[in-house]
């Protein structure tokens, strides 16, 4: 009865962690939605030495970057189970000039096995640049 509990319990606890991850992520992405100046942080073509990133733009960065990590930490404790696609979207949006610039910003403030997690995953270095291998 005990361990039937126990089960019952940590199931509901992951399911109260999933919704408030959930409510985050939306969060973020409403008041990117809702702030047309943040339009270019995602721009695919956009020229960091041209345009780099406004405040606003970095502070939202910031904002993805640590939801990020707070999952990467929550699906490492077993406590959120790592979806299909997951590293794939968070590559994804780190490869951008924006992100991309700000996140090797402030990779260093972050906990080391998570920084371990996205510089594996964005292949970046020593350098800081993506793709460059130090021999």
């Amino acid at each position: 009865m005990a361990s039937r509990s126990l089960s019952l319990d940590s199931r509901s606890r992951r399911a109260e962690l999933h919704f408030m991850m959930t409510a985050s992520h939306r969060e973020i992405w409403e008041h990117y939605v809702n702030t047309p100046s943040l339009a270019s942080t995602l721009d695919p073509g956009r020229s960091i030495r041209e345009n780099p990133p406004l405040p606003s733009e970095e502070r939202f960065v910031l904002l993805v970057l640590l939801h990020t990590a707070t999952v990467f930490h929550a699906v490492e404790l077993q406590a959120l189970r790592q979806w299909p696609g997951w590293k794939a979207d968070v590559k994804a949006f780190f490869s951008l000039p924006v992100p991309k610039t700000v996140a090797k910003r402030f990779l260093e403030f972050q906990e080391p096995g998570f920084r371990r997690f996205l510089e594996d995953l964005l292949n970046l270095h020593d350098d800081g640049e993506i793709g460059a291998r130090k021999e």
